[in-house]
């Protein structure tokens, strides 16, 4: 191959970590839910979200239940399942960090799973963020049930493919390898730009 051209996702995991930190600067029982344990994009992440949480300085005032990160194998009820199963055993828990979109491509189930939270997360005592930036997502954001989303670039990934080609072949130009598409990172204060 002549390149990688996508997202970069330790630095997807990063944004997400320091995200989860500056939400809760408390700190508090957290749970990661993941696609499956042996995917590397996701693995990237999850390094990144902890290694995130160590820069912002606040790593030592949370800790990870055990068992997590909790795989839901790219399902989409799976990882509402997990959402629930999290905050049943672990009614103290602050945060759901997932580093992809599955829970919340389920909408109404994932808002029933959230229903006891809500009122924490009004007053910035609980906290969700997850991966992607997806209609769903941001309409999930825009209601108050996501509080972060860090979103891909698939539209800038398709362009830079095609340009790296076109300048390859025309000009024997090799692209950078990996070319890094970039991160969008969206909350309450942007999603309505996002949702356009």
């Amino acid at each position: 191959r002549l390149a990688f051209i996508g997202t970069n996702n330790y630095k997807g995991g990063l944004a997400l970590g320091k995200a989860f930190a500056q939400l809760l600067p408390n700190g508090g029982k957290y749970a990661i839910i993941t696609g499956g344990l042996g995917a590397q994009n996701l693995n990237e992440r999850i390094r990144g979200v902890h290694d995130g949480l160590k820069e912002a300085g606040v790593a030592s005032k949370f800790q990870e239940v055990s068992g997590s990160p909790f795989p839901c194998n790219d399902d989409i009820n799976r990882a509402v399942q997990l959402i629930e199963q999290a905050l049943t055993a672990h009614p103290d828990l602050v945060g759901i960090v997932a580093v992809g979109g599955w829970p919340l491509f389920a909408p109404e189930a994932y808002k029933q799973a959230l229903k006891p939270k809500l009122a924490d997360m009004k007053a910035g005592k609980f906290a969700v963020v997850a991966f992607d930036t997806l209609k769903p997502e941001l309409e999930l954001l825009k209601e108050g049930y996501v509080n972060t989303l860090v979103g891909q670039r698939p539209y800038q990934m398709g362009v830079h493919s095609i340009l790296a080609l076109y300048n390859y072949v025309t000009k024997k130009i090799k692209p950078k390898d990996p070319t890094d598409t970039g991160l969008d990172i969206v909350t309450r204060a942007n999603v309505a730009q996002f949702l356009k």
